[in-house]
């Protein structure tokens, strides 16, 4: 029988975190520590976004162990009561290493730290003003995409943004279904609702789960920001472009500690889905009749479901509870692009 495996069963899933902070910013530790770190927790990819300032960091590769280049950019209003007003911030993942070019350059976003650690030949001759609003988003998405970036979306609860803004943003690859940070210090940074609003909308994007860490307190600390989101990647190697195709076409699935999925692939008339133990399993869809929720006897877990398509829906994903309450993320999978795959086969 003919299967398409939804997520790729003929590489390797890495464990990865796309959303740091260093030294070279507002982080407590040193790129080097962050390695190490993350590292002994068994993760293999870590992404250092420092705010604003790109810095390739592959000195600190291991044969195990893979650093990617990128930033965050922030859209923050201008003269305001910034504790108070919406804002939009942007993580960058370079496709090459080496390449730290500034996206969308506003010299007002730069404190003088962040000066010193930006390196004078990353900077572009023209420089842009930028401004809350969609117009100014949808821009540095655009001009990332040309100089070879990769664009999530970050944090829209602890942002304080709603549909209203998000609603207009176009061309991300990606988006933070859990921001762990975020998480720590008491907002309620679960995006599913975000998601599907934007889904729902037309875009079509991965979503991740990331720590955002600054590691304002000692590592083990309960207030702590690291180690609580990430995703399972899978990649041919552990090496840049192998990873970064596979974060381009959203080969992985987003964990803030739930199950791991060692299944998802798709027969021609149905998804099966297989796990390790969780005690609740939720398809979600654009539509009322694709939403279900698959539960086990009393005392059981779910290890393995299936679920057929849905007539007329544009896309559909899941979300799976552990035991403890922790959840696992699928991307959104669109029923037309697997039908269009199926054939192929």
């Amino acid at each position: 029988m003919k299967k398409l495996y939804l997520l790729p069963q003929d590489g390797q899933y890495y464990k990865a975190n796309l959303h740091c902070h260093s030294t070279v910013s507002d982080g407590r530790l040193t790129p080097e520590q962050l390695r190490d770190a993350y590292r002994a927790e068994g993760y293999s990819i870590l992404a250092i976004t420092d705010h604003e300032v790109g810095v390739d960091h592959s000195d600190l590769n291991l044969p195990d162990f893979l650093m990617l280049t990128g930033y965050e950019i922030s859209v923050n209003p201008v003269g305001t009561d910034y504790v108070r007003e919406k804002v939009c911030h942007i993580n960058l993942i370079s496709s090459r290493p080496d390449y730290t070019k500034q996206v969308c350059y506003d010299p007002t976003h730069f404190n003088d730290y962040l000066r010193k650690s930006l390196r004078p030949e990353d900077i572009p001759e023209e420089t842009y003003t930028r401004s809350y609003s969609p117009e100014c988003v949808n821009e540095i998405v655009r001009q990332a995409h040309d100089k070879g970036y990769l664009c999530s979306y970050n944090h829209p609860t602890w942002s304080m943004e709603s549909f209203a803004e998000y609603g207009q943003y176009k061309g991300f690859d990606m988006m933070e279904m859990v921001n762990n940070t975020s998480t720590v210090v008491g907002y309620d940074e679960c995006n599913s609702h975000a998601y599907d609003e934007m889904l729902r909308a037309g875009r079509r994007l991965s979503c991740t789960c990331t720590d955002d860490n600054h590691d304002a307190f000692p590592l083990g600390d309960p207030k702590n920001d690291s180690f609580g989101g990430y995703i399972w990647l899978n990649a041919l190697a552990l090496d840049y472009d192998s990873v970064i195709e596979s974060l381009r076409y959203g080969d992985f699935y987003a964990s803030a500690g739930g199950p791991t999925i060692s299944e998802l692939s798709f027969d021609g008339q149905k998804v099966r889905l297989v796990c390790s133990g969780a005690r609740e399993i939720r398809r979600i869809s654009n539509l009322r009749s694709g939403m279900l929720s698959f539960r086990p006897g009393e005392g059981e877990l779910l290890t393995e479901i299936e679920s057929g398509l849905t007539d007329e829906e544009s896309y559909f994903r899941f979300q799976l509870v552990g035991p403890d309450g922790k959840c696992s993320f699928t991307r959104a999978y669109y029923p037309d692009e697997m039908e269009q795959a199926f054939k192929k086969l």
